[in-house]
C-alpha cells in the first residue's frame, strides 16, 4: 500500500512561509536543505506518522527552469501565482522497481526516476528517488511517488498526523481511471461526490473543486 508522503508548497521565500506556520499552528521544523543541480532549497516539518510539509523555493532560477526534474519544471512555472501555496504532492513506496516493472507492462508513459539528494544537519548525506507519471496533458499533474534510502525522519516531530489529501480534477471519472492505472490504491470508494482511498497513513480522494487540499494535524492548508 502506498503512504502519504509530504506537501509540497512553493515560496519566493520559504523561510519567511515556513516561520509563519511554525508561530500560527505551533509546529515544529527546520530547514532542510540545498538543491544544488536543481537550484533549489527548503524549509521542512515533519510528523508522527511518516508525513511532511515541504516549503520550497528557487535559489538559481537559471538551474531550475533547465531541471528536466518535472517537479522542478512545475514549480518554476507556477511559483509566481502559487506563492505560499501548495502545488504537489508526492506518495511514497517501498519498492519503486516493482511499480516501474508494472508501468512497462501497462506500456504508461511515464518520467524517471531522478535521483535526489541533501546534506543533513549532522554531515550526513540523505538521498532518494522520484518517479512522475505522465498525464494525457500538461494540465494533468499526478501526484509523483518517492522512495527514500534510508530514514528520512528527523529526531523533533511534530505530535500530529496527516491525515488526508484531496486533488481537485475536471473530471472524476477520468482521473479515478488514471489513478488505477497508475497506482496500488487498493478499494475505491465514491461518497458526496469524492472518490476515495485509502493509504498507509490517511487518505487520498479525488473531487471537482481545483486545486489540492491537505490536512496536518486539523490544519487545512490549501
Amino acid at each position: 500500500m502506498l503512504a502519504f508522503d509530504h506537501l509540497v508548497i512553493a515560496s519566493k521565500n520559504p523561510e519567511k512561509t515556513f516561520e509563519e506556520a511554525k508561530e500560527k499552528h505551533q509546529w515544529k521544523g527546520a530547514k532542510g536543505g540545498h538543491h544544488e543541480p536543481w537550484g533549489t532549497y527548503n524549509y521542512l516539518s515533519h510528523f508522527r506518522n511518516n508525513s511532511y510539509i515541504e516549503w520550497i523555493g528557487i535559489e538559481d532560477y537559471e538551474k531550475a527552469f533547465t531541471s528536466d526534474n518535472p517537479l522542478i519544471q512545475h514549480l518554476a512555472r507556477s511559483i509566481d501565482e502559487r506563492d505560499g501555496r501548495p502545488i504537489h504532492f508526492a506518495l511514497r513506496t517501498n519498492d519503486m522497481d516493482a511499480i516501474l516493472r508494472e508501468w512497462e507492462t501497462k506500456r504508461v508513459a511515464y518520467s524517471g526516476p531522478f535521483p535526489g539528494s541533501r546534506k543533513k544537519a549532522d554531515g550526513t548525506m540523505l538521498k532518494w528517488r522520484m518517479l512522475f507519471p505522465e498525464g494525457p496533458t500538461v494540465e494533468t499533474l499526478l501526484p509523483f511517488l518517492i522512495e527514500w534510502d534510508g530514514d528520512n525522519q528527523p529526531g523533533d516531530l511534530n505530535d500530529l498526523e496527516s491525515t488526508h489529501v484531496n486533488m481537485g480534477v475536471e473530471s472524476l471519472e477520468k482521473a479515478a481511471d488514471l489513478f488505477q492505472l497508475y497506482y496500488p490504491l487498493g478499494t475505491q470508494q465514491s461518497e458526496s461526490g469524492k472518490i476515495k482511498w485509502q493509504l498507509e497513513n490517511g487518505s487520498l480522494s479525488l473531487d471537482g473543486r481545483k486545486g489540492i487540499r491537505a490536512e496536518f494535524g486539523g490544519v487545512h492548508l490549501s
